[in-house]
């Protein structure tokens, strides 16, 4: 038995013993106790496995825990982990350490503990040990007895919280100081999930207590490699497709709602899944409706999921079918609970509004698959596995790794201490010509976490990424206002965007069948299978009101929706160079004249002559205004030459 085996393997002496501080046995002084007279336990032994032990003088209530150990690496993938159960089966971490954190050959700890470094008076029953590739010499606990905890509850969890903060900030340190030695293209800070609970973190991840984490839970920026790297499997590095492609900056907008945080909650699932809807509805009407849905509703009124949703989590596939078969309520009318299961309330909620999937289908194929699927389809439901239970997420992109390329992606991550602008993949990385995907996560941590909420991977084996899912179009809405889908040439190159799905019956009669593969730039036309933009003439689009002044007109023009193009000189358009006045914009010929136009004008445009200003055709030039063009002409002319 373990129990017999701990009091004839642990001969321990239980004395008050005042312990000196090695600081330079530690990684830093804010995981010592620090304990003004501790009570000392002589253990002495060497753990090579798991181990379970009774913990001795389990009568008397603790608030501090340490070990004095030294740790022997047999392998770089080593893991070392000790935990404190007391009497209620709750778990405290003591101690523990993998590659990220530590990866000297032999490293000794003094005085060493992370949470049970502070306790409420809490009785102990059991220590366990967890040992992978490594041999573990304890040599002594040592154990504080003085009571902490005071009458001001909330005074005694802020200095916890304190403690915790600067362990982490620590192991922060530490895992970019390894990260940058072994050319890891990932940043550690602090976030919600590193702040949590050692038993909350890793309910939440799935992990179990014999496996690591690799300091995952401090994720934050950066690109994150799962699996080992197999050259066979690179996943661009064959690929026709487009080597970028993201609809957080598509068509000039980012086509994502807000991320939103899962907090303790299993329910990552229900999050990723109405993530993936939200997107499509801005998407298939081609306006940022940004709805907020109930993620909630999604969780708790799933037939298909286990009955303890909060804690055990949930089936991507079930989640999936639930929002095809049933309308999501608006998160205001059925708000998240972070607080364990709920029972369904949609019978006793009233929706504000809705949205429904039309349906939904399984991604089984290879990586140019799930490519294909994201640029004509949108995002889809996917997410992870790194060795534990997955993770689902909304997966709105991927990228190339190229030479040269700084790994950072967050737009305030100079302003972090580990942040280097000299952090740039170099020639000659295996990961070069290597795929990352980008999801969005369902974990924001406060104002004080430094995660944006975007997670950047690349997956060295197809079975490391979750079964993908897409949701299926036409997106069903009730008591949504404004929503028909939006048929616009944002640009002004003759393209027209309607968001995803077939072109709406809605688009003017003059609006080509091939949609514009990016409505935010004029230059780029139409989009091929493979999401390549095909080039058009050099141009600019027209947005605000510009006055022109040139004697003549080069390029080609787009003056869209609120912009005026106002000609005060005598101009001449040349080279081809073509104007095109989209809906609701405006050309202005105000005491110029344009010669030689080439203007396409089109319906609910405007085109305004005045102060003597003229348009001047020659012989073989056309000017057409077509019916719902308003044309005012105040003290102006059109004229033809015969000439």
């Amino acid at each position: 038995m373990i129990k017999s085996k701990f009091f004839r393997v642990w001969a321990f002496v239980l004395a008050f013993h005042f312990y000196p501080t090695l600081a330079q046995t530690q990684p830093s002084t804010a995981f010592n106790m620090n304990a003004a007279q501790p009570k000392k336990i002589e253990v002495s032994t060497i753990v090579s496995r798991d181990t379970t032990f009774d913990f001795p003088c389990r009568d008397s209530a603790i608030s501090g825990l340490s070990i004095n150990m030294k740790i022997s690496i047999i392998s770089s993938d080593y893991l070392v982990r000790i935990l404190l159960e007391d009497i209620n089966g709750e778990n405290y971490l003591v101690a523990e350490s993998y590659k990220e954190l530590f990866d000297e050959e032999n490293i000794l700890f003094t005085d060493y503990c992370e949470e049970t470094a502070i306790l409420d008076n809490i009785l102990p029953k059991k220590l366990h040990v967890y040992v992978k590739n490594a041999n573990v010499t304890i040599n002594s606990l040592l154990i504080n007895s003085d009571s902490l905890y005071t009458s001001d509850k909330e005074s005694f969890l802020d200095v916890i919280k304190t403690v915790r903060q600067n362990q982490v900030k620590e192991k922060i340190k530490r895992i970019n100081t390894y990260n940058r030695t072994n050319n890891k293209l990932w940043y550690a800070g602090m976030t919600g999930l590193g702040m949590m609970s050692h038993s909350e973190k890793m309910r939440y991840m799935g992990i179990k207590e014999n496996q690591t984490t690799n300091g995952f839970e401090f994720y934050i920026d950066g690109i994150y490699e799962i699996g080992e790297q197999k050259m066979n499997n690179r996943s661009q590095a064959t690929s026709n497709y487009v080597s970028n492609f993201s609809w957080k900056n598509r068509h000039g907008k980012n086509w994502q709602t807000s991320v939103k945080n899962q907090g303790g909650s299993m329910y990552c699932a229900a999050f990723a899944t109405n993530g993936v809807l939200e997107s499509l509805a801005n998407l298939y009407f081609n306006r940022m409706l940004d709805l907020d849905l109930s993620d909630q509703q999604v969780a708790a009124c799933n037939k298909y999921q286990h009955p303890d949703v909060y804690h055990c989590g949930m089936h991507v596939d079930s989640v999936v079918l639930y929002v095809y078969e049933n309308a999501v309520y608006d998160e205001t009318a059925y708000p998240f609970y972070d607080g364990g299961t709920q029972a369904c309330q949609c019978d006793i909620r009233t929706p504000n509004y809705t949205a429904q999937a039309s349906g939904f289908h399984n991604i089984t194929g290879g990586w140019d698959d799930i490519k294909s699927e994201l640029i004509h389809n949108g995002p889809l439901v996917s997410g992870y596995v790194n060795g534990w239970n997955g993770h689902a997420m909304a997966l709105v992109g991927y990228g190339t790794v190229v030479a040269g390329q700084h790994y950072s992606f967050c737009d305030n991550a100079g302003t972090y201490p580990y942040f280097h602008p000299s952090d740039t993949i170099q020639a000659g990385d295996p990961r070069v010509g290597q795929t990352y995907w980008i999801f969005k996560d369902s974990y924001y941590g406060e104002r004080e976490y430094e995660y944006d909420g975007y997670m950047y991977l690349i997956f060295n084996n197809r079975s490391d990424m979750i079964n993908t899912f897409a949701l299926e179009w036409p997106i069903t809405t009730w008591n949504v206002p404004n929503c028909s889908i939006i048929c616009e040439d944002a640009d002004g190159d003759g393209y027209y965007f309607w968001g995803v799905g077939p072109k709406p019956a809605n688009c003017p009669s003059w609006v080509p069948n091939t949609p514009d593969g990016d409505d935010s730039d004029i230059n780029y036309g139409a989009m091929d299978e493979y999401g390549n933009l095909a080039g058009l003439p050099f141009g600019q689009t027209i947005k605000t009101e510009v006055t022109f002044t040139d004697p003549y007109i080069l390029i080609n023009y787009g003056i869209v929706n609120n912009g005026v193009f106002r000609i005060t000189e005598s101009t001449a358009m040349i080279g081809g160079a073509k104007m095109r006045v989209c809906e609701n914009g405006v050309m202005t010929i105000d005491g110029g004249s344009l010669n030689n136009p080439n203007i396409e004008m089109i319906p609910s445009s405007t085109l305004v002559i005045r102060n003597n200003g003229s348009i001047n055709l020659t012989n073989g030039n056309s000017f057409e205004i077509p019916n719902g063009v308003t044309m005012q002409i105040e003290n102006g002319s059109i004229n033809i030459s015969t000439n």
